[in-house]
């Protein structure tokens, strides 16, 4: 009798702590997964890279990098103009290019940090992307030089050689998203590297959400079971 109060008390510690785990989740995780904010797709130059740098144009200079990937999910690209100089509002004409995709941009810059909508291409490609001073005043690119960026990518100015940096580049999604709604994103993106296709992450979820749980309560059970009387 006193082994089954023992069992229904353990049970009960567990089922206790479950609870209290799924109260955490829902006043803690819950909102955030569900929080909505335009998400980073890709970022080949990421702000707050190390070693920073910054790469001027003089008008009518172009300055591009190979290796980027236009995603088909991202619409937004986001470049930084030097912070450490004044604002600039000399035009700049960006562009996207990859085999059967081509994406031509303006602004006229009015604050540092520059923001351009644009069409994605259908399926994602790796491509070169470009910016042009189309102003007549000289202008500073936001760049890095950390070595992990340019094992990646370099900028070159005007097809000359490349230089020892590349310009800070972010590709986002216009519409805001959660990290919950992308789960169905990921899943696609996974089944890209793996032949079983989508259905095998899905799985996966499943399973930690729910035999783990399951696997506690056994392990519990084995371990009240197994203990030596005395």
């Amino acid at each position: 009798m006193a082994d089954g109060r023992s069992r229904r008390g353990a049970l009960a510690i567990v089922l206790a702590m479950l609870a209290v785990l799924a109260a955490a989740f829902a006043v803690e995780l819950l909102p955030r997964l569900t929080r909505t904010a335009p998400g980073i797709v890709y970022a080949p130059v990421p702000l707050g890279s190390r070693a920073p740098a910054a790469i001027p144009l003089e008008p009518g200079q172009r300055v591009c990098q190979q290796g980027i990937v236009f995603d088909d999910e991202a619409d937004v690209v986001e470049l930084l103009l030097d912070l450490s100089r004044p604002l600039v509002r000399a035009p700049l004409e960006v562009t996207l290019r990859a085999p059967g995709y081509a994406q031509r941009l303006r602004i006229v810059p009015d604050e540092h940090l520059l923001r351009l909508p644009f069409e994605p291409p259908r399926r994602a490609a790796a491509g070169t992307l470009c910016v042009r001073n189309a102003g007549e005043a000289a202008t500073t690119l936001s760049a890095s030089a950390d070595p992990r960026v340019l094992q990646r990518t370099r900028a070159a100015v005007d097809d000359g050689a490349p230089l020892a940096a590349a310009f800070l580049t972010t590709f986002r999604t216009r519409d805001p998203g959660s990290l919950l709604s992308g789960v169905g994103t990921t899943a696609e993106r996974a089944a890209a590297f793996s032949p079983l296709g989508p259905w095998a992450f899905w799985l996966l979820l499943g399973l930690l959400a729910l035999v783990l749980p399951a696997a506690l309560l056994a392990a519990y059970h084995v371990a009240l079971r197994d203990r030596p009387k005395g």
